[in-house]
């Protein structure tokens, strides 16, 4: 079964695999669930928690203990359809700050710069280009996906970056696997709500912000204008003191 739609509106690998665990085997406790998914058993309770959160997953006792099962797949537009309201409200919330936003940047005539990258090798230039004019790199909606991707041209940008004093922040998206930034030095990161989670990843970074739309055929763009950059560090740092 192709589960990327699953993962479009937001369900983790492990949540999907949880979910559709639970379609076939119908009311089960945990143990039967952990033995069939193959997850550690706390992740399967971490999994259970967000699927009935979203109401994908109810429970009920039985002989004091707790079977699990999959409410009907049609609950899956509903939970679609209050993400969609959870997004709009969050949009309303947003206009209500750019003005506030606008007047605290000072646009100028500078002349703005887009450029396409597109695959890994795009993704290399960009780090490269990190690497020679940054102080500080800021992501919105990291997924680690990226580490994953050019792993071994990364780690090596990693050490070149440290060894250069570039500190990163991350706010990171609910997939995003905590272990990839433990340990890393220069490097913060808190995680976004679920509600603002999308397919882009912003970078900022010096007088640029690179969205990398992850796909197939993953594409970066990258616009090179002091204000859009400065304005981004702005909405980021909102961003930054609402996050958990």
């Amino acid at each position: 079964m192709d589960t990327s739609k699953l993962k479009e509106i937001g369900l983790t690998d492990s949540e999907i695999t949880v979910y559709l665990s639970l379609l076939k085997l119908g009311s089960v406790t945990t143990g039967i669930l952990t033995k069939e998914t193959k997850l550690h058993k706390s992740r399967v309770y971490e999994c259970m928690n967000r699927l009935i959160e979203k109401g994908l997953v109810s429970f009920a006792v039985k002989d004091f203990a707790k079977y699990f099962s999959a409410t009907n797949p049609e609950r899956l537009l509903d939970y679609l359809e209050e993400k969609k309201k959870l997004i709009d409200a969050e949009k309303e919330e947003i206009k209500k700050i750019i003005p506030e936003l606008l007047n605290k940047t000072k646009f100028s005539d500078e002349e703005t710069e887009t450029l396409v990258f597109q695959g890994k090798e795009g993704l290399k230039t960009i780090h490269s280009d990190i690497l020679k004019h940054a102080k500080e790199i800021l992501y919105i909606g990291a997924k680690g996906k990226v580490i994953t991707e050019i792993k071994y041209f990364f780690e090596n940008y990693e050490k070149e970056r440290v060894k250069r004093g570039i500190s990163q922040k991350f706010l990171c998206s609910k997939e995003f696997k905590e272990n990839l930034l433990k340990g890393r030095e220069l490097t913060e990161y808190k995680y976004l709500p679920e509600k603002l989670d999308s397919k882009t990843v912003v970078y900022i970074y010096s007088d640029k912000v690179v969205n990398v739309i992850w796909s197939e055929n993953t594409v970066a763009i990258m616009i090179r204008n002091s204000d859009i950059a400065e304005s981004y560090k702005n909405y980021f740092q909102l961003l930054w003191r609402q996050a958990r």
